[in-house]
């Protein structure tokens, strides 16, 4: 669960990939012979996928612990307490949450095995009493996401021992802005500490407005909210803003939240909202990497010196 609280909006976000409604298997690679025994595991590993389905669809939250290993990690550094924390706090906060998936690539080598993952997730969300009266009570959120979980064969069962989120991004939109063309750009990776830029595009008709903001917040659990004021759109009707990206090590959201109303209106009546949030997958540096052309210098000083007591050693 990512908790984010945007200005007007408080609102709850899961874009993990345990849950899932539909589930199709299309492509096949292993490391190993294609035998019976590898397509056996190749449908072992596609029925986990499955039983999640159906353990989600029933909220049996008893029955998907069965599928992890008690030592279940994510990328975001999430650990199985927290990460079921967050499943139950979705069911709570998006009761009719609808998960596709589609298994992308199944790969085997021994007793590990990954399963890559392509999901769309849909629901309805309930306004806060924050939320402008002119504008519809209920949201419709979008979500998508792609996923590799990497599987442990311990004697005959496969579990899942960890998850990594390559991208997901969010959309959650209320009242006109449902018919809206709404971008987010952002990088799916960046390293530890250097700047990247995000891009919010909003294409509004000519006879309305939008201010905007752009956050940046750290994946943490509990989840830390940014501040940030809302800005007017530029000519282009677009949001640009430049970011560092932490050096914590801690994967982060871009978060842009839209408030939509009438270019004439005499007061402020906001007629539409959205939320879209875009994951960033933050690449730690390596502090124990040395300097390439340091190194190539020391190897050639050191290449020189023996080189030299050589000599000394032929002339005595």
């Amino acid at each position: 669960m990512k908790k984010i609280i945007i200005g007007i909006l408080t609102l709850t976000l899961f874009l993990a990939c345990p849950n899932a409604q539909a589930v199709s298997l299309r492509l096949h690679k292993t490391n190993t012979p294609v035998t019976k025994e590898v397509k056996a595991e190749e449908k072992t590993l596609a029925d986990i996928i499955n039983k999640q389905v159906e353990y989600v669809n029933k909220h049996d939250l008893d029955s998907i612990d069965k599928l992890y290993s008690k030592d279940f990690i994510n990328n975001d550094g999430f650990g199985k307490e927290v990460y079921f924390q967050l499943i139950k706090d979705t069911w709570n906060t998006y009761p009719d949450i609808t998960y596709k998936t589609h298994i992308d690539n199944i790969t085997i080598n021994n007793n590990y095995a990954t399963v890559a993952t392509s999901e769309i997730a849909t629901a309805l969300a309930g306004a806060s009493t924050d939320i402008n009266s002119n504008i519809d009570a209920y949201g419709e959120l979008y979500t998508t996401s792609k996923c590799v979980y990497h599987l442990v064969k311990t004697g005959k069962t496969w579990i899942i021992t960890s998850e990594n989120i390559l991208s997901e991004q969010s959309s959650l939109k209320f009242g006109q802005a449902k018919y809206i063309n709404i971008k987010l750009n952002a990088p799916q990776q960046i390293g530890a500490n250097e700047e990247y830029t995000s891009t919010l595009t909003v294409n509004i008709p000519e006879q309305m407005n939008a201010i905007a903001s752009i956050n940046r917040e750290k994946i943490t659990y509990p989840q830390v909210k940014s501040d940030d004021a809302f800005r007017t759109l530029s000519d282009n009707k677009d949001l640009e803003r430049v970011f560092h990206a932490n050096g914590d090590n801690v994967n982060e959201y871009n978060i842009a939240a839209i408030a939509i109303g009438l270019a004439n209106s005499d007061s402020i009546s906001m007629t539409g909202a959205a939320f879209i949030m875009s994951r960033i997958n933050v690449v730690p540096k390596n502090k124990y990497v040395e300097d390439v052309k340091k190194v190539e210098q020391q190897q050639k000083n050191d290449a020189a010196k023996l080189q030299e007591e050589l000599n000394n050693a032929k002339a005595e």
